[in-house]
């Protein structure tokens, strides 16, 4: 399969999100921002710590994402703040999280953040694990405590949130729809349900918790992505099935998948990031 462009940045590729018509990646402090059909870099910018003084502090960009007219970036924790853009590269706010420790305050971790309509969700860890939501005006809507790291968040008509022991659904209010004990890797909300990747397997549920299907796989599951189809990244491969859980393409690419959007299929090797087309 050929690849529609390639772009090779000049330090190390970490989070990448996209969708249609923007591809964001961070590398160390730095944010990239490309676009999606073109592989030519709109913007780029790089975040510095307001919280510790020391010039050697680094900051790292920790979890991304791009949905509609927006951009999400969390901070660690010398940082520990979360970034919204526009697709521009206007920043719209940014918000830190921090936590009293025993010499004073901390920056919290952010490990995960969701772009929904209006409203972003943002998952943190320091002494304890949580997920807050903010409207795009940066009023917060909720927040709550949650057992585990989060590891992704999907929002849509409600919130799912993935972490490593445990998935939580909550209405858009904050109160909990249900939760499963799961180690998730990813989660996306579906017309469907809701589909989660945990170890090697993908499962479906229905919106109120059911399970519906579940598929294993020879390989940790990734990453995935939904739109009428369920994509699933495992090690080199993608995996196209339906909604009910049929398989309907099995197709190994050369290089590791990175990510699935509306664009196409991102992989990475040698530092270098290719776009091919979706299946």
């Amino acid at each position: 399969m050929k690849s529609l462009w390639s772009y090779r940045p000049d330090s190390e590729v970490e989070n990448v999100s996209f969708d249609e018509d923007y591809l964001v990646f961070s590398s160390g402090s730095s944010l990239y921002c490309l676009n999606t059909n073109t592989g030519k870099i709109i913007w780029k910018k790089r975040m510095t710590t307001t919280f510790y003084r020391d010039p050697f502090s680094d900051v790292s960009i920790t979890a991304l994402d791009a949905k509609g007219p927006m951009i999400a970036a969390g901070t660690n924790f010398m940082d520990g703040k979360i970034y919204l853009f526009t697709k521009t590269g206007k920043l719209l706010w940014e918000h830190q999280f921090a936590t009293i420790a025993s010499l004073g305050w901390r920056p919290e971790d952010v490990t995960a953040v969701g772009i929904g309509d209006n409203f972003v969700a943002v998952g943190t860890e320091f002494i304890g694990e949580y997920i807050y939501v903010y409207t795009f005006k940066r009023e917060r809507m909720f927040q709550k405590r949650v057992d585990g790291t989060v590891r992704a968040i999907a929002a849509n008509r409600c919130l799912a949130v993935g972490t490593d022991k445990k998935l939580y659904v909550f209405e858009l209010d904050g109160r909990e729809r249900f939760s499963i004990t799961a180690q998730v890797t990813d989660v996306k909300i579906t017309e469907t349900g809701i589909i989660t990747s945990s170890g090697n397997r993908v499962y479906m549920f229905s919106s109120n918790g059911k399970e519906l299907w579940h598929k294993n796989f020879d390989c940790e599951i990734k990453q995935l992505y939904c739109n009428g189809r369920v994509y699933a990244i495992a090690g080199k491969r993608v995996v196209v099935m339906s909604e009910n859980g049929d398989v309907l393409k099995d197709v190994e690419l050369e290089s590791d998948p990175v990510g699935i959007g509306g664009s196409g299929i991102l992989t990475l090797y040698d530092n270098t990031l290719k776009m091919y087309p979706l299946l």
